[in-house]
Order: C-alpha cells, then structure tokens, then sequence
C-alpha cells in the first residue's frame, strides 16, 4: 500500500492546482465597472447609437441597424438589406 499513496496524493495536489487556476481564470475576467466607468460607457453607448444609421421594419415600424438582414422584432426582411456575397474565386487561399 505505501506505493500507491504517494499517487493518490499526487492526483489530489494536481486536481487541487487546477481549481486554484480556474478561480484565479474566473476571478480575472469577471470585471465589476466602476461608478464612473458606467456612465462613461453609458455616454459611448448614446454616442455610437446617434452615429448609427437605421432603418425601420415596413412589417412593425422597429428601428433596426443598416447591417440587420432581417427585422429583430417581427423577423421580416428588410428592404435595405444587402449581403454581400463574396465568390470563391474571389477569396484569398489561407496557404
């Protein structure tokens, strides 16, 4: 029995060092925003919508971005809608 211990032991410090690492992951991608940086992105957050151009829905009158294909209240396609569609031809080989 004593030459096994030590591997119980080793795989309980392994499984112990693994949750210390998904805590210390956890802990810092979980940002918790300030008071000022709030209303710093609330302002950004109105300033990019006024920049935005949109459209309305012809179906529900919702106002949706130029990019949208498709209405995100009532799912209807919208007539500003153009995808742009690159041929395979066209495309750059990744080698």
């Amino acid at each position: 029995m004593l030459g096994t211990e030590w591997v119980y032991a080793a795989i309980a410090g392994l499984l112990f060092a693994h949750l210390l690492t998904l805590l210390y992951a956890y802990r810092s991608n979980r940002s918790e925003p300030a008071a000022d940086s709030v209303s710093d992105a609330a302002a950004v957050e109105v300033a990019d919508r006024a920049d935005r151009s949109v459209c309305r829905c012809p179906e529900c009158g919702t106002e949706n971005d130029r990019a949208y294909r498709f209405c995100r209240q009532c799912v209807s396609e919208l007539p500003s809608a153009r995808l742009h569609v690159e041929h395979p031809s066209e495309q750059q080989q990744p080698y």
